[in-house]
This record gives C-alpha cells, structure tokens and sequence, in this order.
C-alpha cells in the first residue's frame, strides 16, 4: 500500500459505528494501529483502533485531548479476523452516507464517513491491507483451508429434487459447493425451520456465520414466491370447476330449476372463494396484492358469466338472473 495512504489511516478520523450486533449509530473515532498478535506474542499485526466517544461531548471536546473525549471503550478489529471489505452508498434522511463495511467472522460493522473523499481513502487503504496480507499468507492458509470460514460467492437455483420444494447449490469463496435441499412438507419449510437450515448449513460448510441472515431471507423469499405461484393455480382451478360449462358436465338433462340451483350453489362457492383468496395468497411482497386483485376479478367474471350462459339457455323474457 502506498507511504502516503498508509499513513493517512493513521491518523484518527471521527466516524459513526453500527454493526449486525448493534443497529445504533454511535460517534466513534478510529485509526490504524499495531499491537501483538493473539496467536503469535511476538509479533504485530495490525488493527483497526475504534474508540466509542462521548455522543454529548463530540462536538464540544474539538480542542481536547483525544483521551478527554473517549469513553475508554474501544474496539480492535484485526486485520487475520477480516473476511471481506466493502464500499457502499446509501441516502438516509436526504442525507449521502459513505460506508466502509467489514465482515469479520461472526460480526459485520458499517463505518459510515461524512466525507466519500475520506471513506475513499479508508476503502482502498483496508481493501490493499486486506488483500496483501491474503497475499502474504497464502501458504499458511492453504494448509488450514478447509476449516477456514467463507463468505458465499453464488447461489445456483436448481429444478426441485423428488420430495422438495427448494433445490439450490451454493458455492463459497473457497470454491467448494453443497446442495442444499428444503423438503417439500408444511412443517419442514416453516420460519423455524428454515432458520434451523440455514444455521446447520452455515456451520457444516464453514460460512461466515454473518451470511447466514441474507442466506435466511433468501431462502424464504424463493419458498415464499413458490408457494404463491402453487396456490394461485389451485385457486385457477377451483374458479374453472364453478364455471357454468363445467357444472353442467354432469347434468346434461338437468331442469331449469335444478340448473338454477346448482348456479346458486356456485355462485355461494365463488363469494366464499373469494373471501379467503387475501388469506391463501399471502402478503409476500408487491406482486402478492395484484395476484389477489387479478383472481377477485376473475371470480366476478365468472360469476356474469353464468348468469349469462343462463340466460340464454334457460332464462325467460323479463325473468330475474340474480341468484
């Protein structure tokens, strides 16, 4: 990493902290730094310092002793436990947030800058740090790849395999993949139980335990989408049994009166059909409300339709069509 960015993190910047541990933004001030290693006592690695300040003191302390204004709390991130560095941008309160994200082993912080100039310099400076030291002990870690953490790299849906309603096949950083399968019965695809498959596949397959939410939601989401598309086809269907051809199949002989009631009894089928429709589809996303609208108003349709077909097949000048 260049002299000039090297030391450009040494010097202390104020920044706002959150992290997958804790959503609340708190000032805080960090630097790089060096310390002995955990692992080796006689060596240093490098770290990045974040000290917590005083949230009422921040502004007032400017002139003061960095000492003055810390809480004494601090936090160091070294630069082994480090799995991932990122750039991002994102618009709070009409704001520009410029964030450097860090993903450690089992916790993610989000190091939000004021300035993008500085967070440019925070991002390129920990991203050359990261990947030198990948760099420098490749060796190392070739040895002890295989119970090393990684973060996930792709995720290839599949057709579903006999018995599941969810087949994909992940793939790490490392290059390794693994099937992950989700059984198709009610009780194996709940909350619960997918927040139980996600943890026991992040564990077995050595994943950063930090990529086990975004892998949850995932997962979810796709069951979710399969879900609604399987339920609006059984409804389809059930709409196609109560149509005026379909109930006539059977009572081809039928009287008007007989027909008149077996109408009725559909038209009672519709309207039930039509109030559970919000409940079966589901409220997963935007698309969930224009499947309900749609098939509502393919209920009202098929109910004109009848009234239709009966008219002209059995209805009499100036007779009421309502059922």
């Amino acid at each position: 990493m260049p002299s000039r960015l090297q030391e450009t993190l040494k010097e202390k910047v104020k920044v706002r902290l959150r992290s997958s541990k804790t959503l609340i933004s708190r000032d805080v001030q960090i630097h790089l730094a060096e310390k002995l290693a955990e692992v080796h006592p006689f060596q240093a690695e490098k770290v990045v310092q974040i000290e917590i300040l005083k949230s009422e003191e921040g502004a007032a302390a400017a002139d003061k002793t960095d000492e003055a204004q810390s809480t004494g709390e601090k936090i160091n991130i070294a630069l082994s436990r480090v799995a991932d560095v990122k750039v991002k941008n994102f618009v709070e309160k009409l704001i520009n947030v410029y964030v450097v994200s860090i993903t450690c082993d089992e916790v993610q912080y989000f190091l939000e800058f004021d300035s993008q100039e500085k967070r440019d310099d925070w991002g390129n400076g920990l991203r050359s740090l990261y990947h030198a030291h990948q760099w420098v002990n490749k060796r190392t870690e070739a040895k002890s790849d295989l119970r090393k953490l990684h973060l996930i790299k792709a995720i290839t849906l599949q057709l579903p395999r006999p018995g599941c309603i969810l087949s994909m096949e992940i793939e790490t950083a490392a290059g390794r993949k693994a099937p992950l399968d989700v059984e198709d019965k009610k009780d194996k695809y709940s909350s619960d139980k997918c927040k139980e498959l996600t943890q026991d596949f992040v564990m077995q397959n050595f994943i950063v335990p930090a990529e086990g939410a975004s892998l949850y939601r995932f997962i979810r989401s796709v069951i979710s989408r399969m879900l609604m598309e399987r339920e609006t086809n059984t409804i389809i269907s059930e709409i196609d049994t109560q149509r005026f051809n379909k109930i006539l199949e059977n009572h081809r002989s039928a009287e008007h009166g007989e027909v008149r009631k077996l109408l009725r009894l559909a038209e009672a089928q519709l309207r039930e059909l039509a109030g559970a429709v919000p409940d079966r589809i589901g409220r997963h996303g935007p698309a969930s409300q224009l499947l309900v609208d749609i098939l509502l108003r393919s209920i009202e349709k098929t109910k004109i339709y009848n009234r239709m077909a009966f008219a002209v097949n059995y209805g009499q000048s100036g007779e009421e069509l309502e059922f």
